[in-house]
């Protein structure tokens, strides 16, 4: 099945910990990765990146192979997609929708404390298992 959406996981290694880049949605306060739908014009990965730009504030490089997920989506049904790991080289004080979202930087070890879809969780555990 093609993905409908791609998304970005981004990792940052801070204080010597490392952390994924989480951000709320629009219409609700729900924390989940950055996200957004495939461009004619632009690989899976630029997708990646470019999503962790315009919601996150992440410059960074989208990396590996993908995850494929299935997130809930409106109405009952599943939205496919393919989550990228972004590796975080900056985080920006303001970026495209930084007055529409939240922004959290949460501690991989800690990411069972966050209120947050489990399909999203267990592909951020995936990817960073990829990552190494």
């Amino acid at each position: 099945m093609r993905p409908e959406r791609i998304a970005a996981c981004p990792l940052i290694r801070w204080r010597g910990r490392l952390h994924v880049v989480l951000v709320t949605g629009r219409r609700h306060g729900a924390w989940l990765l950055p996200k957004g739908r495939l461009e004619v014009d632009l690989s899976h990965r630029e997708v990646a990146e470019l999503e962790a730009w315009e919601e996150a504030g992440v410059v960074g490089t989208a990396c590996g192979r993908p995850s494929r997920i299935r997130v809930p989506g409106g109405g009952g049904t599943q939205r496919h997609m393919l989550a990228y790991v972004v590796h975080v080289r900056r985080l920006a004080r303001q970026w495209p929708e930084c007055t529409q979202r939240v922004r959290q930087l949460v501690r991989i070890e800690h990411l069972h404390l966050v209120d947050i879809e489990p399909a999203w969780s267990q592909c951020i555990t995936r990817l960073v298992g990829r990552a190494g």
